[in-house]
């Protein structure tokens, strides 16, 4: 039988890539504990932003795979409504931080530099799958 993997073996398989592809990872969830923390319901998991773009945050939602459980209706209305994203494997984090960098407005030479850093550590995940 396969053993579980949890949500934190998964986040921490996620920050890693993330961290590999030069991207500056913060862990909102460290903030959480019981009780209040002053964190607002519904806050993902993870910010990520490429440090060479400035202003774009982008904010992921971690879950181990299988049937998505929100622990909030305010995290799953932030899902629903585009505003944060999931994840539930590193490829699935690596990729959806890509399209945010190649939908940015910013300096195009910015873009292709973050996007060849994210694709540096997705390629040999994903077989150059794009």
């Amino acid at each position: 039988m396969k053993p579980k993997v949890t949500e934190h073996q998964v986040q921490a398989l996620i920050v890693d890539a993330l961290k590999l592809a030069n991207l500056t990872v913060l862990h909102t969830s460290a903030y959480r504990q019981k009780g209040s923390s002053g964190v607002a319901k519904g806050v993902p998991d993870l910010l990520v932003a490429h440090p060479l773009i400035s202003g774009l945050w982008i904010g992921i939602e971690i879950k181990k795979p299988g049937p998505v459980r929100w622990s909030s209706p305010e995290q799953k209305e932030l899902y629903d409504s585009g505003k944060i994203l999931l994840a539930q494997s590193p490829e699935t984090a690596l990729r959806h931080v890509r399209n945010a960098c190649v939908g940015t407005t910013w300096n195009p030479v910015v873009r292709v530099k973050a996007v060849a850093d994210i694709d540096r550590v997705l390629n040999p995940i994903d077989g150059g799958k794009k």
